[in-house]
């Protein structure tokens, strides 16, 4: 994973324990997995190179916590390649979630450990 700056988050992140895989709603396709998510941000592993500061409608399907599935605003804030030739890590801020996306992250239970 990539080494960010020094960590100025207010909220606690959870890494997913299984695959948790996003979905662009406005443009269709997977956008990638998550690798770590928190109340304002997540950082996605991807097959192809996200654009830095483009705007996204994403959809988590079977989110832990019982939430079917989620949408959220968010806006793509850093990218870099990955280790693994043709993977790339990007960073996004959360614009705007869901209540179902707020309550399921306030208190993820077994499904997330603390990042």
């Amino acid at each position: 994973m990539p080494d960010r700056r020094p960590d100025r988050r207010r909220s606690q992140r959870w890494s997913p324990r299984g695959q948790l895989f996003v979905d662009d709603d406005l443009r269709g396709g997977r956008l990638g997995m998550i690798s770590n998510i928190s109340a304002t941000g997540m950082m996605l592993i991807s097959d192809s190179e996200i654009p830095e500061q483009a705007a996204f409608q994403l959809r988590i399907s079977d989110f832990p916590g019982g939430v079917s599935s989620c949408v959220l605003g968010v806006e793509s804030i850093w990218t870099e390649a990955a280790s693994t030739p043709g993977r790339f890590w990007t960073g996004f801020r959360i614009i705007e979630s869901d209540p179902k996306f707020a309550q399921a992250i306030a208190a993820p239970g077994p499904g997330f450990d603390p990042w």
